[in-house]
């Protein structure tokens, strides 16, 4: 728990500079991406990685790289099941984009969850 409260404090301290290039992705292309870039952790660890619908937003490709990066090895880390299963899914819901990232792991005693 400790380890995954860093890492959201560690993206929100990720420089928002204004003048970043925001492009148009597709979230489906970045999730390719980081398959590619931790293909060993994945294939090391018999996981699976789902993707239903994921919408292409305005984003800075590095800041969103980073974030679905850091999920699924969390995803991976906190997850002893001999088969890891990491879905992520997208919506869009009154002009705003949402992104879910979930697992079949340990997940979060339920004293924690509010």
């Amino acid at each position: 728990m400790h380890q995954l409260i860093e890492d959201v404090l560690a993206y929100s301290g990720v420089n928002h500079n204004t003048d970043q290039t925001k492009n148009n992705q597709l979230i489906s292309d970045i999730v390719k991406e980081v398959e590619t870039c931790i293909s060993g952790t994945i294939e090391q660890n018999n996981v699976k990685v789902v993707t239903k619908y994921l919408p292409k937003v305005k984003a800075n490709f590095s800041q969103v790289f980073l974030l679905i990066k850091n999920l699924i090895e969390n995803g991976i880390t906190y997850n002893e099941r001999e088969n890891p299963i990491i879905t992520i899914t997208g919506s869009i819901k009154n002009n705003m984009c949402e992104i879910n990232v979930t697992d079949n792991g340990i997940g979060i005693e339920k004293k924690y969850h509010d």
